[in-house]
């Protein structure tokens, strides 16, 4: 983390204060009197999203730009079904989350606590995620890649405007989602939250897209009203979300 913190403050000091950056190094950790080494991946992201332009509003980076890389990359090493993220955060973290990998814990993902950027003259938010890189070789197996045919049929889009307590999570929304169906439902994104004026005190408000595909007929409304519902009606229950 200080190496990146550091490669940040060069950075903004070049006045180059949008930055995407990683770094392999060693990382030594103390457990009582003996010292664990491990090979590590760090990431840092900060500023704007993209280069600010006449169409571009220079909206910054957060924590779910930094998330959806993780994601892709553990899709990427067949490793997604084996992730699981829980709200356990580094100390050094304000926000964020544990990241799990078979149960064991391979690192963690968040956004750098205001006084650590402030010893580095950093006034803008800094998104970090570090991950043990030997451990997720060690987990990636033979490196065979399994392929399958395009699929024939499309692919059906609902989304949910929720309005949730500040304390659920998105995984808890897509554990309940996938396990209320299993068979149809392709794949859970979030793509707006939204905290403060005109919400209840303690709400938060989720914008979440449900993927549905099958790969033997195209679904009708039907039967994608009737999943959609039953999703509903768990959030509903199990989590006491209502829809906006």
């Amino acid at each position: 983390l200080v190496n990146m913190l550091e490669a940040v403050t060069l950075n903004r000091n070049h006045k180059n204060p949008d930055l995407q950056l990683f770094e392999f190094g060693q990382v030594y950790h103390r457990e009582g009197d003996k010292t664990r080494e491990s090979f590590n991946l760090a990431l840092v992201m900060t500023g704007r999203r993209f280069p600010e332009s006449w169409n571009n509003p220079g909206d910054e980076v957060s924590y779910f730009e930094l998330r959806n890389m993780l994601d892709m990359f553990f899709q990427r090493l067949g490793l997604a079904q084996r992730c699981r993220f829980t709200h356990e955060p580094a100390d050094y973290l304000a926000e964020g989350q544990s990241v799990l990998l078979d149960g064991q814990n391979l690192g963690y993902i968040g956004r750098v606590k205001g006084d650590i950027c402030a010893r580095f003259d950093i006034d803008q938010a800094v998104f970090f995620a570090e991950l043990n890189w030997s451990m997720l070789l060690s987990k990636v197996g033979d490196g065979k890649v399994k392929v399958q045919p395009i699929p024939k049929f499309p692919v059906v889009r609902r989304d949910f405007s929720l309005l949730l307590d500040t304390a659920i999570t998105f995984e808890q929304i897509e554990q309940l989602a996938r396990k209320t169906e299993k068979k149809l439902l392709r794949a859970v994104e979030l793509f707006d939250v939204y905290e403060g004026k005109n919400l209840p005190e303690g709400k938060k408000s989720y914008a979440v897209r449900f993927l549905l595909r099958s790969d033997e007929r195209t679904l009708t409304d039907e039967i994608v009203d009737g999943i959609m519902e039953r999703i509903r009606m768990g959030l509903e229950n199990e989590l006491g979300a209502s829809l906006r």
